[in-house]
């Protein structure tokens, strides 16, 4: 008979595999990974009954938050000042208008949808559906043929946005905001002075571990890096400030260290959070109970999709971002990741939100906009690869031409 350690090794051997497959398949075949990782979940989960979400729901907050703090510890690393600075005023003008106007046009037809008409509920559910996951696009991305400075310029976007949406979640949670009457000059004052703290705390850890790095000669520099992570938020959370604002401050910081051994930190940085990223994908597909789905779930993610598609369709047309070629597929990177997933769990655990079928809605939003940005990113690819084909065909023709008109 198993015992509960070697259960334990089977799930954690589960998951590494399940990730690393979903990764093949998604490099053989341009298939995300997401799909496939969170119809593993509702077969193992809805289907045979083989893995049960209740287990892990009493320690969902703490796994929440360290899983948010790992992602955006990852997102200020990734942020480089010199790629902001070339990149100008330009890439977060256009994040912020992209992201304000889809949390615009996703609460106004919540607000419509919801029973109650709960303007904060709406409000808080845009926010989190809001943002496309950078662990999602950025492989997307990577395959696509554009660019580099077009691809700079999505890659920020995309991790700017994320941390938006993460840190105003986050803000809301630490500061136990519930509803929009909330909303008092006071706790405005609160919040700066909260983000100001977090910055603050974030800075000094950052100092203090490049001070330590300089006379630490040792090898293990990812784990006095994730060391140092965990105590900045557990500071920052004991001085009441915002943990994962902390978080990402350090990274931030880090990541801008020339000192720093940067590619081997991101590296391992990067497997760590895969796995966990591959759980959270799994898990969110076990809670999803496939009973409870109708057209009408599916027709209500639809139109919280359709904003995103109209948001970001106006502000690449408005900004001009990319050339006729690239700004459909520019448009069609909407893909929801793991903080979306992750930040759904945790305002309906903490109440912050009652909508009917959330969690279901959330999977469907998840699932249909990486299908989307899967499918958009292949019919992009084969329009890019013909064209380059009949560019090169024509190239092969033109000595031949000009060789008869000489009479060669």
């Amino acid at each position: 008979m198993a015992s509960g350690s070697t259960e334990l090794f089977l799930v954690l051997a589960g998951l590494i595999f399940a990730g690393i497959i979903s990764l093949l398949i998604f490099k053989r075949f341009k298939i995300t990974d997401v799909l496939i990782l969170m119809v593993l979940g509702v077969i193992l989960g809805q289907g045979l009954h083989l893995v049960d979400a209740k287990y892990v729901e009493p320690y969902m907050a703490a796994i929440g938050s360290f899983t948010l703090a790992m992602v955006l510890f990852n997102e200020g690393l990734n942020l480089s000042y010199n790629e902001l600075k070339e990149l100008g005023p330009k890439v977060l003008t256009f994040s912020l208008v992209v992201y304000a106007l889809t949390v615009a046009l996703i609460g106004l037809i919540v607000y419509f949808i919801d029973p109650l008409h709960n303007l904060f509920q709406s409000l808080v559910i845009a926010i989190v559906l809001g943002a496309p996951g950078p662990a999602v696009v950025l492989p997307v991305l990577h395959g696509l043929t554009l660019n580099d400075k077009l691809k700079k310029f999505l890659v920020m976007e995309v991790i700017i946005t994320d941390a938006i949406a993460i840190l105003l979640v986050t803000a809301f949670l630490v500061l136990g905001i519930k509803d929009i009457s909330e909303f008092t000059p006071e706790v405005v004052s609160r919040m700066i002075n909260t983000a100001a703290l977090s910055i603050f705390v974030g800075i000094v850890a950052g100092v203090l571990w490049v001070g330590i790095l300089s006379y630490y000669r040792e090898k293990f520099d990812y784990l006095l890096a994730l060391g140092t992570m965990l105590l900045t938020y557990s500071i920052a959370a004991f001085l009441n400030s915002n943990g994962i604002l902390a978080v990402f401050t350090l990274g931030l910081f880090i990541g801008n260290v020339k000192a720093v051994k940067l590619n081997e930190l991101r590296l391992v940085h990067e497997e760590f959070t895969f796995l966990i990223k591959t759980f959270f994908f799994i898990y969110l597909g076990s809670l999803f109970n496939y009973s409870y789905l109708n057209i009408s779930l599916i027709l209500t993610a639809i139109a919280i999709i359709a904003p995103m598609l109209i948001a970001r369709y106006a502000a690449v047309f408005i900004f001009r971002t990319g050339d006729a070629v690239s700004r459909p597929v520019t448009t069609l990177v909407i893909a929801r990741g793991v903080a979306v997933a992750i930040m759904a769990i945790l305002v309906s655990n903490a109440k912050l939100i009652n909508f009917p079928y959330f969690l279901e809605i959330t999977f469907i939003v998840i699932f249909i906009t990486n299908l989307i940005a899967t499918i958009g990113a292949y019919i992009y690819e084969k329009r890019v690869g013909y064209a380059q084909q009949i560019h090169v065909g024509a190239t092969q023709l033109k000595p031949i031409e000009s060789g008869k008109n000489t009479g060669l």
